[in-house]
């Protein structure tokens, strides 16, 4: 008999152990998941590190398709970033998880991008981000902004990204704008061969003459009023 109750206390010890270790094991987890957003705000808002900080603006990629207000807050936050290495990925972000009511934020900071970060480099760096997050949020501000730009560009090289915005938009009423910017651009090669300018140095002209002409045969399919 004692050998028995022994063996009785002893599986009742281990089937304590188990269920203590379960507990152990599973509570934090549990516990942890409301605090993740503040973890993740508070890692980024501590780190001086422009690679960390753009590091954890990437991470933020686990939580798509969701689109929860702590990701947008963070986001929105780490556009006053002084690196426009990490403002460019923080509006990449913006547009990824299409936060359409960030369009007013990104059309401020393209404005106000050449005077934050005075290099051409970096400031073309996030205005292009930009166009590009605004091609994928859509709505009447980011479609308005867009075409506008459209309108005013010579054939530079952020050309190409407001011609792959409008393709992402996919509005038909863009389509008058594509043809114009088409034709200036044709209209410009169309000189500088009459000049013998090296076609090299017009070439990337002449990529976006391609791409305007896709877009432009896109939209006239009744872009997303189809």
């Amino acid at each position: 008999m004692p050998v028995i109750i022994f063996f009785v206390r002893l599986m009742l010890g281990v089937s304590y152990i188990t269920f203590f270790m379960a507990i152990t094991v599973q509570t934090p987890v549990t516990a942890s998941e409301p605090d993740k957003p503040a973890e993740m705000i508070g890692a980024f808002s501590a780190s001086n590190n422009s690679v960390k900080k753009t590091e954890h603006l990437y991470a933020l990629r686990a939580y798509l398709p969701a689109k929860e207000a702590w990701i947008r807050q963070l986001l929105e936050m780490a556009i006053d970033d002084r690196s426009p290495v990490v403002v460019a990925e923080a509006v990449c972000q913006i547009g990824e998880f299409g936060f359409t009511e960030s369009d007013t934020v990104l059309i401020q900071l393209y404005t106000d991008a050449q005077k934050r970060f005075g290099s051409i480099a970096y400031t073309e760096r996030v205005r292009c981000a930009i166009i590009t997050a605004l091609g994928k949020i859509g709505g009447a501000n980011a479609t308005a902004f867009v075409a506008g730009l459209l309108k005013q560009d010579k054939g530079s090289f952020a050309g190409r990204f407001m011609l792959t915005a409008i393709g992402e938009i996919n509005d038909e009423s863009l389509v008058e704008d594509v043809r114009s910017y088409r034709i200036m651009l044709e209209e410009y090669v169309k000189n500088a061969e009459k000049a013998g300018i090296d076609p090299f140095l017009y070439s990337d002209k002449i990529d976006c003459i391609g791409l305007a002409s896709e877009i432009e045969a896109t939209l006239l399919k009744g872009g997303e009023h189809e």
